[in-house]
């Protein structure tokens, strides 16, 4: 499946590889965090089905870098995705708290159009055509989960305006 392990990546491509990883990572965490802090059932389901998703699109995607590479990533553009989205998380965590749900689903919508914009960065890379099938299938995931994140958000804005 992995036919391709270790094969050298531009350095470009590989950190920008590197970067989605740890986003993945974070998103992970973070709708795991989200699923603990919610109180609808339904929220609940989708944050903890998201955050396994994130895992494994993360472990998929970590045979595809070298082991070696424990680098942080160079300080280019991109790069700065990777604390955006920590913010966005670490205001969403407070939210949690306060129970303001469609405050969190606008953080969370926000949060993945910011990974979206990441797998289009590594996409736009060269790469071996299996990596690159490979993250177009994630990337589908990524938008079909913002496409149902937006509609709950909307859902619960007007369950508030009502």
């Amino acid at each position: 499946m992995f036919a391709l392990l270790f094969m050298p990546l531009e350095n470009e491509a590989a950190d920008r590889l590197l970067i989605l990883v740890r986003l993945n990572r974070d998103s992970q965490a973070c709708f795991r965090a989200a699923g603990d802090g919610v109180d609808d059932a339904e929220l609940t389901a989708m944050f903890y089905q998201l955050a396994r998703q994130r895992g494994s699109f993360a472990d998929t995607l970590q045979h595809y870098l070298d082991p070696r590479l424990e680098r942080v990533a160079v300080d280019e553009p991109n790069t700065r995705r990777r604390p955006a989205v920590q913010r966005w998380w670490q205001a969403l965590r407070q939210r949690l708290s306060a129970n303001e749900i469609s405050y969190v689903l606008r953080l969370t919508e926000r949060a993945e159009d910011e990974v979206l914009a990441a797998y289009e960065s590594v996409l736009s890379s060269r790469l071996a055509p299996e990596l690159a099938q490979t993250l177009k299938q994630q990337r589908d995931e990524v938008v079909r989960a913002g496409e149902r994140i937006h509609t709950l958000r909307e859902a619960w804005s007007l369950r508030r305006a009502s």
